[in-house]
């Protein structure tokens, strides 16, 4: 039975790619998603989105198709290029990146940055890129906010928050836009702060949350959330009440039906779920 999971977690890593056969189109992601959605829940799509974060998707959608050529037909190459960075974190990391090696190109991170759901939960193997699709989210929405952001990153240790914070420090100073962070404080909790007045804080999540209490936020990031206390869930999803319109990320190596199952399985949450060997790059070496 190939829908059993032991049978599953047993099979040969080329064997499960092939039987899970995962889309990797963007383009197919929405359609896909909305099927999905509509066979699960009774016709119903509760996942809250903008649908594809790409500018033909966007335009033709605010403006109809006919608009939309007539605008793009008077455009250059270059603004072309440019429309698409407005619109596309990919698209704008790749243009702003200037180590060509960290401008990585993996089919699972583009669909994670594509998708524009308001509460996501990436279900991820180890070095599958889930950190680093997540950080590059938080710099393009950064660059391109209309007004300051609050971001506030939890986690069960402070070596994860220190991890997330030096990727992000280092990728953004390798951005070819001058003085993108500003100033790091360290303590009593680590603070970034960018050029636009955003700010990115980031707190340990203890057993009883009290480090959460009294934070303010537009976007929460909860990395390796499969191993924060329950107290800590409740102390940090409590931010809500200010803000509902807040976005949840939710991030974790698998380990079972813990608390990132949970959150994934949420009907307004956006799951994606992918083992290591999904990366491109991978080999029997690394299995």
């Amino acid at each position: 039975d190939l829908n059993d999971p032991i049978v599953l977690a047993n099979m040969p890593w080329r064997d499960y790619l092939r039987h899970q056969n995962y889309n990797k189109d963007p383009k197919k992601m929405c359609e896909l998603c909305i099927k999905e959605q509509k066979a699960k829940y009774g016709g119903d799509t509760p996942i809250i989105c903008d649908g594809l974060k790409d500018y033909e998707t966007v335009l033709k959608t605010r403006y109809g198709k006919e608009v939309f050529e007539e605008l793009v037909g008077e455009l250059n190459e270059l603004e072309i290029k440019e429309l698409k960075q407005t619109f596309s974190p990919v698209e704008w990391f790749k243009a702003h990146m200037t180590d060509s090696e960290k401008a990585q190109d993996r089919w699972t991170q583009n669909l994670v940055l594509n998708c524009s759901a308001k509460n996501k939960a990436l279900r991820q193997g180890r070095r599958s890129g889930k950190t680093y699709s997540i950080i590059i989210d938080l710099l393009f929405t950064v660059a391109l906010a209309h007004k300051p952001i609050n971001i506030l990153v939890a986690a069960p240790q402070v070596t994860m928050i220190d991890e997330i914070s030096q990727t992000l420090l280092q990728l953004a100073q390798d951005l070819d836009i001058p003085n993108f962070v500003v100033k790091k404080i360290s303590q009593p909790i680590l603070e970034i702060h960018f050029f636009n007045g955003s700010i990115l804080k980031g707190i340990t999540a203890s057993n009883d949350g009290t480090s959460a209490r009294g934070k303010k936020a537009d976007i929460i990031w909860i990395d390796e959330v499969d191993f924060v206390p329950t107290k800590a869930l409740d102390a940090i999803k409590a931010i809500q009440l200010d803000n509902p319109d807040v976005k949840m990320i939710y991030t974790s190596t698998p380990i079972g039906e813990g608390n990132l199952h949970t959150f994934a399985n949420q009907k307004t949450t956006k799951e994606f779920h992918y083992p290591t060997f999904a990366r491109p790059d991978y080999t029997d070496e690394m299995h």
